[in-house]
Order: structure tokens, then C-alpha cells, then sequence
């Protein structure tokens, strides 16, 4: 059946010289999978360049009952990016935040309030002209919100201690290890009150942020099933140093 829908490249994997499978989030069907043939003649029918991470398409798929793939009738660019390709900063936090997102996000089905925020907020970062170091901060953490995970902002004098399993502030030092101390809980408090029309202002240092960005990422391995190493990470941290 055929199906007109909104896709977000994932992940694109070289199957021969002339046939790719990519990971496509859509706002009608969630992950889908599909085997594409490409070319670099005029003729081909799908550009490689419309496959690369992250690029915003409108697509006309056909739905195979009891197949692995999907299959591509027509494809387009919904929206070209102008700042992201050019802009190291930018491109740097897309690299980072695209491989969590393939790493997290597995839903073969319909999510189109997560979807919609992935698409905003890219377009956001690629016409931004403000500091966006902490952009990828921000990202995290409204997308834990829309996996189900978002950390409750209880934070008091009284609660000073940020558990990661309960994803909540809590009065007395956890039984285990996987907590926040009061300095890195009020860094994270703070966080969960900033927004894209402030982050600009969420002026923190370099070691605040790595201390920021460690925790969150280890309150997504603990929510996250098969979550693993982001190996651009070490790019990111070299890039905002």
C-alpha cells in the first residue's frame, strides 16, 4: 500500500557499490528500514546526498506485509539545511546527537510528537545565530521526555541528591552508585528550567557542561536499552574545549 510520509535519516549502511540500507524515522510508521539502489548519473531516481544523516525528507513509500524492507517509490528534501554542513560547531553536536538518537530510538511505530520536535529542533539549530554550545544538552533532555524517562525538577535543599534510576531528587544518598552529588543535582536542576528561547543564556563552563553531559548519558544507559559507547563524543569535547 502506498503511503506519503515525513522521514529523518538515521543511518545509512553501504550494502555493495550500488545498493544502501537506511534508517529512516517517519512520522507515520516510526523506524522504518529500506533498501535503496543509488547512482551518480542524472538518471538515477534517489541521490545519495538525500540519504545523509538527518536530512528532512517527504516520502512516497510502499508497505510490504511480512517484509524486512520498505520499499521507496519517490523522495524529496522537506527542508535544506543553509548552516548546519558549513558550521563545525554545528555539524560537531548533529554528528553526536544523530548517533544517539539511532542508538535510542527503535519505535516501529507512530510518534509524531517525537518526531515533530526532532525535526524543529535541527531546523532551530540550523538557522540559529546565537551560542549553541549547549544546544546538544538541551536535546537530551527534551528527548528523554518524549521516550518516557524525563527527570522530575523536585529539587530542594532538602532533596540534593539526583538518583539516576528513579530519575528524581531524593533527600538521602541513594543505595547505590548511580546518583548526582549536590553540585552536578543543582547544575541539572537548573538545566530542566532552561528552554530554546533561553538556553543562549545558560552560561556554564567547560567542565561544567562534560560533567552535565557524562550524567545524562549515563541516565540514558540506565533507561535505554542497548545504549553504547557514542564515539563522537571525544569529537564534541574537543571541538567545545
Amino acid at each position: 500500500m502506498l503511503s506519503k510520509s515525513k522521514g529523518i535519516v538515521f543511518r545509512t549502511i553501504r550494502y555493495d557499490d550500488k545498493k544502501l540500507i537506511v534508517k529512516i524515522y517517519t512520522d507515520l510508521h516510526g523506524l522504518q528500514s529500506f533498501f535503496v539502489s543509488t547512482g551518480k548519473s542524472p538518471r538515477s531516481k534517489i541521490k545519495t546526498a538525500l540519504l545523509q544523516p538527518l536530512t528532512q525528507l517527504e516520502l512516497e513509500t510502499t508497505q510490504r506485509v511480512n517484509k524486512q524492507f520498505a520499499k521507496i517509490q519517490d523522495i524529496r528534501c522537506s527542508y535544506h539545511y543553509t548552516d548546519i554542513h558549513l558550521n563545525i560547531y554545528k555539524n560537531t553536536i548533529c554528528a553526536f546527537l544523530n548517533e544517539v538518537l539511532y542508538q535510542s530510538v527503535k519505535e516501529e511505530e507512530a510518534n509524531e510528537n517525537l518526531f515533530d520536535f526532532i525535526s524543529a529542533a535541527f531546523q532551530w539549530l540550523d538557522q540559529s545565530r546565537e551560542n549553541i554550545s549547549n544546544f546538544h544538552l538541551y536535546f537530551l533532555i527534551e528527548l528523554s521526555k518524549h521516550m518516557g524517562f524525563y527527570p522530575q525538577n523536585n529539587y530542594t535543599n532538602e532533596h540534593p541528591w539526583f538518583d539516576l534510576y528513579e530519575g528524581a531528587f531524593v533527600e538521602k544518598i541513594p543505595m547505590h552508585a548511580s546518583y548526582l552529588g549536590p553540585e552536578s543535582s543543582i547544575l541539572l536542576s537548573d538545566l530542566l528550567m532552561v528552554d530554546l528561547r533561553n538556553i543562549r543564556y545558560y552560561n556554564i563552563s567547560k567542565a561544567e557542561r562534560d560533567d552535565i553531559l557524562q550524567n545524562l548519558l549515563q541516565f540514558y544507559r540506565l533507561h535505554v536499552a542497548g545504549l553504547h559507547e557514542i564515539r563522537s563524543l571525544a569529537v564534541l569535547r574537543e571541538t567545545f574545549a
